[in-house]
């Protein structure tokens, strides 16, 4: 699916002005759930054209990349051991006892 073309009428400035602002963010959390609340409103942009258009939205590579540098900008080798360590603790805890 090519990415899709997004011009300033795409951008709202406010969302456009918390995502410049975030940039300077040192909790994950916080960064996190103001993510979540510019998503829900990219959702109510009249030009919202679905999935695609959210996951490549400027203001979404704004936040992504943020939380990319929290955690340290890991490579796939750091990838792998969370994924590897994440795996096991499902499969050592007996299906009843998950969440």
């Amino acid at each position: 699916m090519p990415r899709p073309t997004y011009t300033i009428d795409d951008v709202p400035p406010k969302l456009a002005r918390t995502a410049i602002d975030v940039q300077d963010a040192c909790n994950p959390s916080g960064l996190i759930h103001a993510l979540a609340r510019a998503v829900t409103e990219l959702h109510d942009h009249p030009n919202y054209s679905g999935t695609a258009w959210i996951r490549y939205h400027p203001i979404v590579l704004m936040f992504v990349e943020k939380l990319h540098d929290l955690a340290g900008r890991p490579g796939f080798a750091e990838y792998e051991k969370a994924y590897v360590l994440c795996r096991d603790a499902v499969e050592t805890v007996p299906a009843s006892a998950r969440e």
